[in-house]
């Protein structure tokens, strides 16, 4: 297969796909097998991503801190409902923690090369 491991990108998939169970033919005829993440769920809702972000109306703050791989990268929302009237400015912030120094630069040129600041 073409597929690196220990790469970030491959790191980042393994952590946020959660583990798929597929119940085969067999298994529902001779057990009535269905896993209870996949309860009143198709196989492939747990491939969907919860969340996503536009990285133009993000920005990304590093850890001072020696050691650290954390950064977090903050993102202002676009208006929506009763914030259109408004002046508050609405905001959503995450943190990620990388296995290493390197593995962090690498993501943080990454996300910068896609259009956050």
């Amino acid at each position: 297969s073409n597929i690196v491991t220990k790469t970030p990108a491959e790191v980042a998939f393994q952590a946020l796909v959660p583990p798929v169970e597929v119940p085969t033919e067999d298994a529902i005829v001779e057990g009535g097998f269905v896993p209870m993440s996949m309860m009143g769920k198709s196989w492939f809702e747990n491939l969907i991503p919860g969340v996503s972000f536009q990285l133009k109306n993000c920005n990304i703050s590093l850890s001072q801190q020696k050691g650290n791989s954390t950064f977090e990268i903050s993102e202002v929302l676009p208006p929506t409902g009763l914030s259109k009237l408004s002046k508050n400015v609405r905001r959503r912030k995450y943190s990620l923690r990388l296995y290493s120094s390197q593995e962090m630069v690498d993501w943080l040129l990454c996300i910068r090369s896609l259009g956050a600041e």
